[in-house]
């Protein structure tokens, strides 16, 4: 089993993905951004390009970065890019200076639109692409595995954002007009991301995932039309 630093443990995915990873028998170690209590946990203040990894890194075999501003809920793209982009960096330079072999990134299926039409894709997602490319060199380093998951909308019982919004509006009673909707939408239950994610780590810790790799594109399950 691996000793593992996970980032954004306090959010939605990072609670699930904790107990996830602890229940495999993995080790794990939380960074969090001040020290409050927490069990197992390491500060290190906010993500971004000045973050010292140094301590945070000491025998760790694999690091799990879900941390990261949320989009919709930042104004300023500069914190996208500080976070996703120069955090990534920062983190991946840590990794490759401490031995780590396996670093899987939190990406999100906005990148693929960034790199379909970059002229016309959001901060947010031209962030997290950014954030892949950091990713994609670590990987091409010496045989290590960086790996970027591309979870589409991730739902589960206590999701924030759009699908509590809609669980709301589903249970509120007003009649919903679904049957004009002819569009279809990807959705990825949190139980499936998490197995992903410790896929990732599993198998980049016995080789099995080499260089750079992205998973969940998108295609984790997909509602049939109206």
């Amino acid at each position: 089993m691996a000793t593992i630093l996970l980032t954004g443990s306090t959010g939605f995915v990072g609670r699930h993905a904790a107990r996830h990873l602890a229940a495999r028998g993995h080790q794990l170690r939380l960074a969090v951004r001040s020290q409050g209590g927490v069990p197992d946990s390491v500060a290190i203040g906010s993500i971004d390009g000045r973050t010292e990894w140094g301590s945070a890194l000491r025998d760790v075999d694999a690091v799990v970065h879900l941390a990261g501003p949320a989009h919709g809920k930042v104004e300023d793209e500069r914190a996208f890019f500080e976070a996703n982009d120069a955090g990534t960096a920062r983190l991946a330079e840590g990794c490759q200076a401490a031995g780590v072999t396996t670093l899987v990134f939190m990406s999100s299926i906005a990148a693929r639109e960034a790199e379909l039409q970059p002229d016309r894709a959001l901060p947010y997602a031209r962030s997290k692409l950014a954030g892949e490319a950091h990713v994609r060199r670590f990987g091409d380093a010496g045989g290590w595995a960086g790996i970027a998951l591309r979870p589409p909308l991730v739902y589960g019982p206590d999701a924030p954002g759009n699908w509590a919004k809609l669980m709301r509006l589903a249970a509120s009673g007003l009649p919903l007009p679904f049957a004009s909707v002819r569009n279809a939408r990807t959705l990825c239950a949190v139980e499936t991301l998490c197995d992903a994610i410790a896929a990732a780590v599993e198998g980049g810790r016995r080789g099995r995932v080499r260089a750079f790799t992205k998973w969940l594109t998108g295609r984790a399950c997909r509602l049939p039309r109206s």
